[in-house]
């Protein structure tokens, strides 16, 4: 046995497919083309830069040995058959699609590569699937329409990565007939190590942890990771959970939380709270921090439309006594857009960072 891709209506062994001319690859394709060469000609690890969405990208080294066992973890978990019919549509250059690919590798699988972007649906060639990775902006945007609800059926199962999913996206999962699961991990962690199902009648509120790995809590109760995928190592995050049977209840970044006067909030909750009274699209305002002489630091807003600041200044005293007190923003910012990341999550600080001017409520 052994796996197949598909590219441009074209099956290639991984052996024949790592033998194309380069000139003939999609720049899309190079970072695909590039592990599985490096994967067929033995490297025993691989150099990976984690996604930078509340800092500083960084490199770290994965161990071979590692990916296997992260890809065994998630085959056994979800049963995935050999020879299964799978979709890449997420890119590898991050993490989860390099798991993609180790996946298909080690468990025979014919895999369907495609560019990834937002509207996949229309690059979908077969009639079924078995599996698939996507991340939260792909997901939200297939369910904007019947046809695409259809075209997310013929998948068995997908999990959604690189971002938290939203409720009002969770809600209208419902109705599809996928086994769909958020991922929980970090690309220290190799990928994934926790899965929450998120439709079904078994769908739940907590992560379940998958194949060996072991969760506790730090003193400020912060999650921590250990298993073979991280050499047995305990690793620190800044996910605040709440420990369960086998898994963990995530409750939010710490990074997320703004010490304001000592009065601690959440950035993320009261983001939810502003966009939910005001009824602001999800991508056009964001909540952030920067430091503050007398408090420590200070809960700021930021949008890239003035018809948003226009909103929030004309709401601005309901919106206060609708929120818990220090939680409503005491600064407010323009900018030309909203960054994200490569891999598709918010990226807070360097939309900070690219502030233009000081919005006055």
């Amino acid at each position: 046995m052994t796996s197949l891709i598909s590219f441009e209506n074209k099956n290639y062994t991984t052996e024949e497919f790592i033998q194309i001319e380069e000139y003939e690859i999609p720049e899309w394709v190079r970072p695909i083309f590039n592990f599985i060469k490096d994967w067929h000609e033995g490297k025993s690890s691989f150099i990976q830069k984690t996604s930078g969405s509340t800092g500083k990208p960084k490199e770290i080294l994965i161990q071979k040995k590692s990916m296997i066992r992260s890809a065994l973890f998630t085959i056994e978990r979800l049963q995935l058959p050999v020879q299964a019919k799978a979709l890449l549509c997420i890119s590898a250059d991050f993490i989860g699609g390099k798991m993609m690919l180790v996946r298909a590798i080690i468990g025979h699988w014919h895999i369907h590569i495609i560019e990834p972007k937002s509207n996949l649906m229309e690059s979908i060639l077969w009639d079924h699937y078995d599996f698939t990775a996507m991340v939260p902006l792909q997901i939200t945007s297939a369910l904007a329409s019947p046809q695409s609800k259809v075209l997310l059926n013929r998948f068995r199962q997908i999990i959604i990565g690189g971002g938290q999913v939203k409720k009002s996206t969770e809600a209208l999962l419902q109705d599809i007939d996928a086994e769909v699961y958020s991922t929980f991990g970090m690309t220290e962690t190799v990928s994934h190590v926790a899965l929450r199902k998120l439709n079904g009648p078994d769908k739940a509120r907590h992560f379940q942890v998958i194949g060996d790995n072991q969760v506790g809590v730090t003193n400020n109760g912060c999650l921590m990771i250990k298993g073979s995928v991280t050499n047995n190592q305990w690793i620190e995050t800044n996910d605040l959970v709440d420990i369960v049977d086998r898994g963990f209840i995530w409750k939010g970044r710490q990074d997320l939380i703004v010490n304001t006067g000592g009065v601690k909030v959440p950035i993320d909750a009261t983001e939810h709270s502003i966009k939910k009274q005001l009824n602001i699209e999800e991508e056009h305002l964001i909540l952030w921090k920067k430091p503050h002489e007398e408090l420590g630091e200070s809960l700021i807003g930021i949008s890239d439309h003035m018809a948003v600041l226009l909103l929030i200044k004309n709401k601005q005293n309901e919106l206060k006594e609708s929120l818990p007190k220090y939680h409503f923003p005491k600064f407010w910012f323009l900018v030309k857009e909203i960054k994200r990341t490569p891999s598709g999550k918010l990226d807070r600080l360097n939309t900070f960072n690219s502030v233009e001017k000081e919005f006055i409520l």
